[in-house]
């Protein structure tokens, strides 16, 4: 059942609002022409769907971000087997997931509830944001790509915009102004050594940080007025993000913007529904708990109180040509998804790898 439907979600273009919505349309049919009642709404031109009764949540989503075809081996559109690898445009991230969630709901639609949205890769916040807030469920599974390993953590995102401001002047008496570009490289650094100062977290390690944007000057022969600079952090659970934040503006001297602050993910390891979906892993492949440094829509539901794991099958190159998804980890991650429903045993384990 599966590998039809992971085909023709791969065939569909999904890299924008219009294809990304074509995708959750055609699942709402294929679901309706098997007898069941499917929830399609719509926020700020995202579509997404909510079928079924259940109290577990099966979450994914059905965008992808644009691919070249030319960069591709292969035609990215069509799904392609060698090796024991599929391959095709999102096929990890995470049509595969979202392939064996429509399985398993299929043969248990009184248990799962299956949610899927169009809108993660632009930051999920008209799709799983506010599903998320209904607070109908009570447990969920994000099909992320995890290689089987059961995902329980992740950072915190905190995206920061900085704003250097200088004094113009020609560029043949740099002296007589301030440049602004000089004063932002500088206050970056201080940036980075209060980050630096952070203890790090086992296993995942301190704060990552990374200047992505500049912006500043004119022409090279100004000494530039204004430089702005957006930097990305990404924070363990056990850091607070906002004492961060705070120790940042504090030792620099130049103006500092929160643009973005999303909060990790850090379920309970013993909660009951966790425990027992490792012992129906348990059963197909050793239960090894992982540590993500990327974020998902698991925030959403981490957020309203509602617990929470990442859990998908095995692949590779997200985000990238040849993206490949392993066939025998999806066979094995559906038989994992309808072992649980009635699974009874609880299996403990630590978080010793990351991602």
């Amino acid at each position: 059942m599966w590998k039809g439907v992971l085909k023709q979600l791969v065939s569909m273009k999904g890299w924008d609002a219009d294809g990304a919505n074509a995708t959750v349309e055609w699942v709402a049919g294929f679901l309706r022409d098997r007898g069941h009642g499917v929830e399609v709404f719509e926020q700020e031109g995202h579509k997404s769907l909510i079928a079924g009764s259940g109290k577990i949540a099966l979450v994914g989503h059905l965008d992808v971000v644009p691919t070249d075809p030319n960069s591709w081996d292969g035609d990215p559109f069509r799904l392609t087997e060698k090796g024991g690898r599929l391959y095709g445009s999102g096929v990890i991230d995470m049509k595969a997931g979202c392939a064996a969630f429509v399985d398993a709901f299929l043969e248990h639609p009184d248990f799962f509830r299956l949610i899927l949205t169009s809108d993660e890769e632009q930051g999920g916040f008209n799709g799983a944001a506010p599903i998320a807030r209904r607070r109908d469920v009570e447990f969920a599974i994000i099909g992320e790509r995890t290689n089987l390993r059961l995902c329980t953590a992740y950072n915190a995102i905190v995206w920061l915009r900085l704003v250097s401001r200088g004094r113009s002047t020609h560029a043949s008496r740099p002296w007589l102004g301030e440049n602004a570009i000089e004063r932002l490289f500088r206050e970056f650094l201080l940036l980075k050594e209060v980050v630096s100062r952070v203890p790090p977290e086992v296993p995942v390690g301190q704060p990552t940080v990374n200047l992505g944007v500049v912006e500043g000057g004119r022409r090279p022969n100004i000494v530039p007025d204004f430089c702005e600079a957006k930097v990305d952090l990404r924070v363990p659970p056990s850091i607070d993000r906002h004492r961060l934040v705070k120790d940042i503006r504090e030792a620099l001297s130049i103006e500092v913007e929160v643009l973005l602050s999303e909060p990790p993910l850090n379920t309970d390891r013993n909660n009951p529904f966790v425990r027992r979906l490792a012992s129906a892993l348990s059963k197909h492949a050793p239960v090894v708990g992982t540590y993500i440094r990327g974020s998902s829509d698991a925030r959403f539901f981490s957020g309203e109180g509602i617990p929470v794991v990442e859990f998908g099958p095995t692949g590779g190159n997200m985000h990238a040509p040849n993206e490949w998804a392993d066939r025998k980890s999806i066979e094995l991650f559906v038989r994992v998804l309808k072992d649980f429903v009635d699974e009874k045993g609880e299996v403990e384990f630590d978080l010793t790898e990351v991602l």
